[in-house]
């Protein structure tokens, strides 16, 4: 199965599509010009299994890198991934709210 995953930016989200058919979401707000909240994580549940809900939070921590943006990780899903893969933990928003905007 060949899934394809868009950032889309005005939206704050990335979207994982099938065949041109949406079948997932991660999607965050900003905090501040340097810290993106990791909001909801959704994938339909005949897709579930298949990793999507893993490559979209992948997406966004790869986006933030690039932007040196830090994340906060609200949604379950992504905390539950910030706490287990230790590379996420330098993309993790730890620090007064003073740093967010500068």
């Amino acid at each position: 199965m060949k899934i394809n995953y868009q950032h889309e930016s005005e939206d704050k989200r990335v979207a994982a599509y099938w065949n041109n058919q949406e079948v997932g979401e991660c999607a965050y707000s900003s905090n501040g010009p340097k810290c993106w909240i990791i909001n909801h994580t959704y994938v339909k549940p005949e897709f579930r299994g298949n990793k999507i809900a893993v490559k979209l939070v992948e997406n966004i921590v790869e986006i933030a890198k690039e932007n040196r943006v830090k994340i906060i990780p609200l949604c379950p899903f992504a905390f539950n991934e910030f706490s287990r893969k230790e590379a996420y933990h330098e993309m993790n928003y730890v620090g007064d709210s003073k740093e967010m905007t500068d």
